[in-house]
């Protein structure tokens, strides 16, 4: 529900975020993220470029048996192995579209953020609101927000910090 809410709103209040911003998902774990948001591209018809980034080779190896599994293709999705305050995006893009759930401590996002090149035009779908104040600190500006429960435990955040905004 929570990709199908973002891809959505996402078509809703930015739709150019489809046509000029790679999608990256940031500890990708198995795929879950990678397959359906290449569905939901294909089901659309629209085309994005999807990568997905993740430090445990043995996750990346489940992630590419489910893309064969779920049929999505070679050339839909790219993996990278790698940690993702290490990975050098530039090479993949300057315009990102960056879906984070929950992979990472305060201090991996911190790292994260301090290591993105101002070059590099960032929009977050951020989960866990704990780390939002880290981008925060970082230059990154709330654009929309998705409040799931009373407690604000269960939030989406999307934040953007453009290029050489710091």
């Amino acid at each position: 529900k929570v990709i199908d809410y973002w891809f959505a709103r996402l078509r809703q209040i930015a739709p150019e975020v489809f046509e000029d911003r790679v999608f990256v998902d940031v500890g990708c774990g198995k795929g879950k993220v990678l397959i359906r948001w290449a569905k939901l591209l294909k089901r659309h018809g629209l085309t994005q470029r999807v990568v997905g980034v993740e430090s445990d080779e043995t996750l990346l190896e489940e992630s590419e048996r489910r893309f064969r599994n779920e049929k999505v293709r070679e050339g839909d999705v790219q993996t990278f192995l790698a940690d993702a305050p290490d990975f050098e995006y530039e090479v993949i893009g300057d315009k990102f579209l960056f879906w984070m759930f929950n992979p990472f401590s305060s201090y991996a996002v911190d790292d994260w953020c301090r290591q993105m090149a101002a070059s590099i035009d960032a929009l977050v779908v951020l989960n866990n609101p704990v780390h939002a104040n880290v981008l925060l600190e970082e230059g990154f500006i709330l654009i929309d927000l998705w409040d799931r429960s009373s407690t604000g435990h269960d939030s989406w955040f999307l934040m953007w910090r453009g290029a050489d905004s710091e």
